[in-house]
């Protein structure tokens, strides 16, 4: 049985599916966007519901939770001592905290965790900012590539039929979305392959020898948090960017994402969400 907020996320997809297209307006793109993000947060929250209801609130004491979670249970509301809030916080976390937890228990949210942080992006945007600075013609690509294997993650981990999950105008754009989904990893592959051959022409160039040895000395004293590099095997550094979010009127940091994989060695640069979500389900790059 799917809970409530999982139910309320399926309003969402419903109005975001018919408007993704390949001839998408601005408009229709921005609302996508928008439907697309509330029906993610929505899923995110319906995880973690699933898991312990405590995770989705702000503050989960006890004199908080028992109020709001068992409060058919308590023995008597006149009654309330210390231990119980007469008027508890019923503020639920936001969409990027919901994402940084739900990525721990679900394999869709961990694998599209880059894109997922992108959607939240988008969406301050949208809401936030004046729209002109959202680039319809990325956005549009970025949706046609994410949205038909995401939601398909989703109505699987739910165990729903994905036209249930969002609409049954799926099929209208699943076909091309999948294409555009395989051509942006081939290319992704072809990049990895580019550097690989690259590096393997050049490793044993005597005239490189020194340099290499200068570039491993410094990422081995340097290097911080790295990865194997998919293209020549050494370790690449990760770059990691704070988020932000906002709660309160104050700003506070809520985790790290990675935003990009550099190699010293061979060159390979990968900043993209799909390149970063692609080495991720690999099992080459993590999530803080």
């Amino acid at each position: 049985m799917l809970n409530e907020y999982v139910v309320d996320s399926k309003k969402y997809f419903h109005r975001c599916t018919p408007l993704i297209s390949t001839r998408m307006s601005d408009v229709d793109t921005i609302d996508a966007i928008l439907f697309y993000a509330v029906a993610v947060e929505k899923v995110l929250k319906g995880i973690l519901l699933n898991v312990n209801p405590v995770y989705i609130l702000e503050a989960q004491d006890f004199c908080n939770t028992a109020p709001i979670l068992y409060g058919e249970k308590l023995l008597s509301k006149d009654s309330f001592g210390k231990e119980i809030s007469k008027s508890p916080n019923r503020d639920v976390i936001t969409y990027r905290k919901s994402l940084l937890r739900a990525k721990e228990f679900s394999p869709t949210t961990n694998q599209n965790c880059t894109s997922l942080h992108k959607l939240s992006d988008y969406r301050d945007t949208v809401l936030h900012r004046p729209t002109s600075e959202i680039n319809c013609k990325d956005a549009a690509q970025f949706l046609i590539e994410t949205y038909p294997l995401i939601t398909e993650g989703y109505a699987k981990e739910f165990g729903v039929a994905v036209e249930e999950f969002v609409g049954d105008k799926i099929h209208l754009f699943d076909a091309f979305g999948r294409q555009a989904h395989k051509i942006s990893v081939e290319k992704i592959i072809e990049k990895i392959g580019l550097y690989n051959r690259k590096w393997n022409r050049t490793k044993n160039d005597p005239g490189r020898k020194e340099e290499i040895a200068k570039v491993n000395n410094y990422v081995q004293e340097y290097g911080g948090h790295g990865v194997d590099c998919p293209a020549c095997g050494n370790l690449a550094e990760v770059d990691y960017e704070p988020d932000y979010d906002y709660a309160d009127g104050q700003s506070y940091m809520c985790g790290v994402f990675p935003v990009s994989v550099k190699c010293a060695f061979c060159g390979l640069e990968l900043f993209e969400p799909s390149e970063l979500d692609y080495l991720r389900m690999q099992g080459k790059l993590k999530a803080f």
